[in-house]
């Protein structure tokens, strides 16, 4: 039957019933979405780095492989344009003539990323570089830094005087 002003609608306790229970919804799902956030970009921190770091082994073996130690633009190798250290590791590529020195830069560091992996994401250089992964350099040592995530520091290192590659990825 219809109310005597003849129009139908919600009482305020439906009203407030249906807000509770949508409040409560929301408690629940936003904490899950956001560790599936968390989870993506730890996801794509590792799978990025062992990557890496499968690359970086690839190319120790064809090193070895081909005795190219201490050398530039191995040929046949990625574009023809990487360069080794003397113990077979990364230290430049891109560049005819680059460096078999294991004192990376930021810009060296840029070319092995490039160099080394067949299928990469976007690399800039410093801080703030406005790509996924953004490369610096500090004592020889390469760091690659996760930018889609502002919340904490995602990142992993590189050393060609090693060939070690750290995760950090909390």
């Amino acid at each position: 039957m219809l109310p005597a002003n003849g129009r139908r609608g919600f009482t305020l306790i439906e009203l407030v019933a249906v807000i509770a229970i949508l409040a409560i919804i929301v408690t629940v799902a936003v904490p899950l979405f956001a560790d599936l956030r968390t989870d993506a970009h730890r996801g794509t921190v590792a799978a990025t780095a062992g990557s890496f770091e499968s690359a970086v082994r690839l190319a120790n073996t064809a090193c070895l492989a081909t005795g190219w130690a201490g050398k530039t633009n191995l040929p046949g190798y990625g574009d023809g344009l990487v360069d080794f250290a003397a113990n077979c590791n990364p230290t430049d590529a891109g560049t005819k003539g680059g460096s078999t020195k294991t004192n990376l830069n930021v810009a060296r560091c840029a070319r092995v990323w490039d160099g080394i992996q067949a299928a990469r994401p976007g690399i800039g250089k410093a801080a703030g570089c406005g790509e996924p992964w953004c490369a610096t350099a500090k004592a020889g040592v390469c760091t690659y830094a996760y930018q889609d995530d502002a919340s904490t520091t995602r990142q992993f290192t590189y050393g060609a005087a090693t060939g070690a590659v750290v995760v950090t990825n909390p």
